[in-house]
Formats: C-alpha cells, structure tokens, sequence
C-alpha cells in the first residue's frame, strides 16, 4: 500500500511539474511572440522612416535638380536675350547698342560685337556729314540754275523761240527735280541726326492734295494719265505740317507717276472718316475715339511683291532690284513713312482691286507730335 502511495505522490508531483513546464513554455511561447511582434514592429518604423527619408531625399534631389536647371537656363537666356536686342538695335540702325564683356567665350564676342557698332556707328556719323556737306554744296548752284531758268522764262533777257522755250522749260524740270532730291537728302539727315521737327498748324488736306495734283497736272498730261479723284466737298481741317505732308503727297504721286504705263489711270482719295484697320490697330493700339482722316493713292502698276510691303519704306531699299524694274534712290516713301510717323500716323501699302499697288496713309485729326523712328 506504501508503494502504491508513493507512485501516486511521485505521480501527481511530475504533473505538476508538468503542469510548471507547460505554463512556462507558454510564457515562453507568449513572450517569443511579443518579442517577434516588437521586432517586426520596429521592422516596419524603420522601414517608414526610410520612405520618408527616401522621399525627402528624392524631393531634396528634383528641388536641386530643378534649380540648377533654372539657374542655368536662366544663365544662358539672359544673354541670348540681350544678344537678340542688341541685334535688332543694329538691324533697325542703332548702333550704339553695347553687349556686357565678360572673360568667357561669350565676352569674346561680345567685343567683337561692340567693336562692329562702335565702327557701324562712326561710319554712320560719315555717311550723314557726307549727305549734309554735299547737299548743301548742291543747293547752291542747283538754285541758281532754277532761278536763271525763271529769268529766261520771264523773257526778261529778250523773246525766246517755241524751241529755246522747251529747252529752257526742261532744264528747269531737270533742276527742279534735283533740287527735290536734294531736299530728300537733307530731310533724311535731319530725321536720322534727331533733329526733325514740325510747324504745326491748322490746314485742309483737301487743299493740299488739289495743290499737289496742279504742281503735277503737267507730269500726267505728258504720260496721258487719267486721274480718279474722290475728294470731300468740304475741307478737312488737320493739324500738321503743311509743306511735309504736301510733300508725302507729292511723294506718293510721284511713286505712282513711275510706276503707272502711259495711258493708264491713278487714283487719289481722301476719306474724313476713317477706322484704322485691324492689321493697325494691332500693331501701333490708335487711342479709342480718336478722329482719323485716310488718304489713299492707287496706281495700276506691278504691284508690290508681299515680302517687299514693309521693306519699301525702308532708307535707300527699292523693291524689283534684283528685277531691274526699280527706279528712284529709295527716299520717297521712306520720308513718307519719317514725316507720317512724327505726325502719329500710319502708312501702309496693300493690293489694289484691279492689280497694282494702294498705298494709304492715316492721321489723326488732332495732333501731339512725336520724334520719328530711325529705320534702316
């Protein structure tokens, strides 16, 4: 019976040492668990954390990259812009234009570049005291000339033969168109030395077309050209200078005198109220409301070619050149172009209707002068 009891109590006191172990093994078990699970936690902060470093980094890395770019992109526009300025200041023939020097490759040209228009310009002060100095000794004697011509004319020196007559009455013409030149030269000068100026006042464009069409009425008898004339009924009242817009007048006649075939037809109007054209209004913004008075002269001649509509009222430029069909020193219709813009106006050529060229010219009726801009 001993025995049997002593197996029982050695029985029960291995089970509850098994009892002891399974409880321990499952705290254990519990705490690997936990242990694990913190790991894994911590595993998973830390991987948060480098995405987050990652991502600063990366952004860190496109603000910089970005800003380089920028900075760079901005380094190299910067002076292309003032390259590009300073290109269109020579092309349009200002040359007083300079380029910042640096000691890069860029500074290199740049010297060179400033070295070209401080030569363009003292060639340009030349070309102008050449063109002053010999109009002026031009003049003289091409006055003196006229005058005489007016003199034997007169037939205050004795009759003159129907023959002598019509020598006398072509030299004088001859003079005559000289003397225009000469005067184009002069007033080129003055526009491109910064002294043109204006003696505004009150005068009828109507009265001054009428005046222009009778200085001229012998030029288009003798090539038998027929005129179309619209004028008002009534005077059209501008403020401007009177003898320089009788002269853009004169000079687009002229132009279209030169380019009409005989036997053909020119036509001159004046309209009193006009509304600047949207090519216009785009590219010089006229004041809203103001009054505008257009004058347009047509001829049937070749017409202009589209790549030559804007280079025609440049100095000295004479579109069919390169055909042989130019005529002129190219003045006439850049004067125009100096003398209407100093009056706030337009001047602009377009196609007429029934072939040829239309040039037209537009001024405000009330006037604030402004200087002209030197062009090529």
């Amino acid at each position: 019976g001993d025995g049997a009891a002593a197996g029982d109590a050695a029985q029960a006191t291995a089970l509850r040492r098994l009892d002891v172990l399974a409880t321990q093994a499952a705290a254990v078990r519990r705490a690997a668990a936990a242990a694990v699970e913190a790991q894994r936690r911590r595993l998973d902060e830390a991987r948060e954390r480098t995405a987050r470093i990652d991502l600063l980094l990366i952004a860190f890395a496109l603000s910089a990259s970005g800003a380089v770019g920028y900075l760079t992109v901005r380094s190299i526009k910067r002076p292309l812009h003032q390259w590009i300025d300073a290109t269109r200041a020579v092309a349009a023939g200002r040359f007083g234009h300079q380029l910042p020097e640096s000691d890069d490759e860029l500074g290199t040209v740049a010297a060179a570049f400033n070295a070209m228009t401080r030569r363009l310009a003292a060639l340009e002060r030349l070309k102008r005291d050449f063109i002053v100095r010999a109009s002026h000794d031009l003049r003289t004697p091409l006055v003196s000339m006229t005058e005489t011509s007016d003199v034997l004319l007169a037939e205050l020196a004795g009759p003159l033969a129907p023959q002598q007559r019509r020598l006398i009455e072509l030299h004088r013409q001859g003079a005559r168109r000289l003397l225009a030149r000469v005067a184009s030269l002069l007033d080129l000068s003055r526009i491109e030395g910064g002294i043109f100026s204006l003696e505004l006042a009150r005068h009828d464009l109507v009265a001054l077309v009428r005046s222009v069409l009778d200085e001229l009425g012998g030029r288009l008898r003798r090539r038998r050209l027929a005129l179309d004339v619209t004028l008002p009924s009534v005077p059209v009242i501008l403020r401007c200078d009177g003898d320089r817009i009788a002269r853009v007048v004169e000079n687009l006649l002229d132009n279209a005198i030169k380019l009409s075939s005989p036997g053909g037809r020119i036509g001159v109007e004046v309209a009193p109220r006009a509304t600047p054209p949207a090519r216009i209004r785009r590219r010089g913004r006229p004041a809203a409301g103001e009054a505008w008075v257009r004058l347009s002269v047509v001829d049937r001649g070749p017409g202009v070619a589209a790549a030559d509509k804007e280079r025609i009222f440049h100095t000295f430029y004479r579109a069919g050149d390169d055909g042989g069909t130019a005529s002129g020193v190219g003045l006439g219709l850049a004067i125009c172009r100096d003398v209407v813009t100093a009056h706030r106006g337009f001047i602009w050529v377009d196609d007429a209707p029934a072939g040829g060229s239309r040039f037209h010219v537009l001024l405000p009726r009330g006037h604030r002068p402004q200087p002209p801009e030197t062009q090529p």
